[in-house]
């Protein structure tokens, strides 16, 4: 195949932020429930970056924000052909298991009272290093992370 028989793919979230979710609205040690940033316009793509978010914010604070995290995998994924029209989706995401260097989970999207979209989700982490700042990076997770849950009550 030569290369003009390819067509690009262009996704554009319609967003001016690379951060895809709205608020925090539990956690303990192996689950956290959020609401992405949607419109009545949001893709699939946005979704399920969301839900990958929500788990890499997840394993950051286990981790006490001591290294990077990124995902691996997303494993039987199960995406619906369209996303409910005016519904307010929620996420959550169930750690499943870890060890030092990775984390797995399984992440759902919820519609009004069904699951959107759900799937398997593996992240791993690395030490911060000259392409990962620490300094930068840790301070801005732990922002996110504090501005996040931020409504959250106090006890």
């Amino acid at each position: 195949m030569t290369e003009s028989t390819y067509q690009a793919i262009r996704v554009n979230t319609g967003l001016t932020s690379n951060l895809m979710i709205r608020e925090i609205c539990g956690f303990d040690s192996s689950r956290i429930r959020a609401i992405p940033v949607t419109n009545k316009d949001s893709t699939l793509f946005v979704v399920l970056e969301a839900m990958a978010q929500v788990g890499a914010l997840h394993a950051r604070y286990f981790d006490n924000f001591q290294r990077h995290v990124f995902l691996v995998k997303v494993a039987h994924c199960i995406l619906p052909d369209h996303l409910p029209a005016r519904e307010i989706i929620k996420i959550q995401a169930d750690m499943r298991g870890k060890s030092d260097r990775s984390f797995s989970y399984h992440i759902q999207a919820w519609g009004k009272n069904h699951v959107v979209m759900e799937g398997d989700f593996w992240f791993s982490s690395i030490d911060y290093d000259e392409r990962f700042n620490a300094v930068t990076l840790r301070h801005h997770y732990r922002d996110l992370w504090t501005c996040l849950t931020s409504v959250l009550p106090t006890a």
